[in-house]
């Protein structure tokens, strides 16, 4: 059973847009007796962000509360992007960097073609990126998408679903590949779809699409007109 078994998400109301977007989620989540349980969450839609944690000075280690996380459920990660690779098999090689606070799966679960790296500092993760193929964004819900921006500043093609800003930032079978719904089979059908890309010239498109859009200096001159 992956976490994808024991979210049912119910409602979404959009409580704020200004800054950013906060959300308030209601959902079922599924206990470990076979309970249903209603919960709601609260969430900011602003990427990747760090986070304040209990610290025990003796021990020397962070003190985690293990229990479900909303934020990391919608990005993905650990059940969307895995499935995939999973029916997948041979014909893809999937590397994550980082880690789930709490992760839904265990390393014996993982399919082969599947690797954990773990936490890595700037100059390792750029290492990755260059010997990447292209990018995997499989958010369920994204905000701005600055992991598509990061991938196209290095010339990777993406692979996303339609949601969020991500059309906006991401020119399906041009700079990427974006999937129409929100499931491991529709992922499969994207990467299937790439695969018949010409994947370099897709990412020097994407890296062209970078420059023009989202680089410093053309940032700099959009906020002026603002």
């Amino acid at each position: 059973m992956t976490i994808s078994d024991r979210v049912r998400i119910k409602d979404v109301r959009v409580l704020s847009d200004n800054w950013t977007t906060l959300k308030n989620t209601t959902f079922e989540y599924r206990r470990a007796n076979g309970e249903w349980q209603t919960q709601h969450r609260e969430t900011y839609e602003r990427d990747n962000a760090a986070a304040v944690l209990p610290y025990n000075l003796a021990r020397r280690t962070v003190i985690l509360v293990k229990q479900f996380r909303l934020p990391a459920f919608i990005r993905g990660y650990d059940d969307l992007l895995i499935e995939a690779a999973r029916a997948l098999g041979d014909t893809l090689d999937v590397r994550l960097i980082g880690a789930s606070v709490v992760s839904k799966f265990q390393r014996s679960d993982l399919p082969s073609n599947v690797s954990l790296l773990g936490w890595m500092d700037r100059n390792q993760i750029e290492a990755e990126l260059d010997q990447a193929d292209m990018v995997a964004i499989p958010s369920r819900w994204e905000a701005f998408g600055l992991v598509a921006i990061e991938a196209m500043r290095a010339a990777k093609p993406i692979i996303a679903f339609r949601i969020g800003a991500l059309p906006e930032i991401v020119e399906d079978g041009a700079t990427g590949v974006l999937c129409d719904e929100v499931s491991p089979e529709k992922l499969v059908e994207g990467f299937k779809r790439a695969t018949r890309l010409d994947l370099p010239a897709v990412g020097r498109a994407g890296y062209e699409r970078f420059t023009r859009l989202y680089d410093i200096e053309q940032t700099h001159r959009n906020l002026s007109q603002v």
